[in-house]
């Protein structure tokens, strides 16, 4: 797909807005899921790693790791990532993990 839109004008710009909404959509589906059994919050962050690391290699691979790719990957990340998980925020989950792991 790179190769045919990246000789369109904005071609990139259309497919990276488009790969942004898949992924915001993917984590904010992770995201609800999540509020509904949030029992265990450790294998929440390794689904979260776990999708960062599958659409980090489409933008690799399948995307010569173009900025605009990597930016609509960082993007959607902020999304969802900002969001609350069952009535604790995410950042506080995220440091708990970080905390257990180190």
């Amino acid at each position: 797909m790179y190769r045919l839109f990246y000789r369109i004008p904005q071609g990139l710009d259309t497919i990276a807005n488009i790969f942004k909404k898949v992924v915001t959509a993917e984590g904010k589906s992770l995201v609800e899921h999540s509020n509904d059994s949030i029992r265990n919050r450790n294998v929440f962050w390794k689904t979260v790693i776990g999708l960062h690391d599958k659409h980090l290699g489409y933008v690799t691979k399948y995307f010569k790791n173009n900025i605009l790719f990597r930016e609509a990957l960082d993007g959607a990340f902020n999304v969802f990532c900002n969001e609350n998980v069952g009535n604790i925020s995410s950042a506080k989950m995220l440091v708990n993990f970080f905390a257990m792991i180190f």
